[in-house]
């Protein structure tokens, strides 16, 4: 933190590198899943409350979901998802993220 200010980009460089999905953040995918594919729900709106800095968990809804708002009070959490979103040449790269969901859905997987 700089000037007692949340620094999302802190956060995400600890809990969620780029390049490395940790073993909770897999079984969590995993669970919403497992989830919707027993269920198969659609969704006409979801709401991500106080998501922070990430979206990952909302790659596998997205497929259930007309529109997915994202919520959340702090507006340097919500700027790191407005990069994201514009694919600002500075934001968090969830490609890793979407592979592994993809894997877990067992999605074929094309490389760009």
């Amino acid at each position: 933190m700089k000037n007692n200010r949340w620094e999302p980009k802190a956060s995400l460089d600890q809990y969620f590198p780029e390049h490395k999905v940790s073993a909770d953040e897999i079984e969590i995918l995993k669970f919403i899943h497992a989830f919707l594919r027993k269920h198969r729900p659609t969704f006409n709106k979801v709401l991500d409350f106080g998501a922070g800095p990430v979206v990952h968990r909302l790659f596998p809804i997205a497929p259930y979901a007309n529109k997915i708002y994202i919520s959340e009070y702090l507006s340097e959490s919500l700027e790191e998802i407005r990069k994201w979103k514009k694919e600002h040449k500075t934001s968090r790269n969830w490609d890793f993220y979407i592979k592994t969901v993809l894997k877990i859905e067992k999605q074929k997987i094309s490389e760009k």
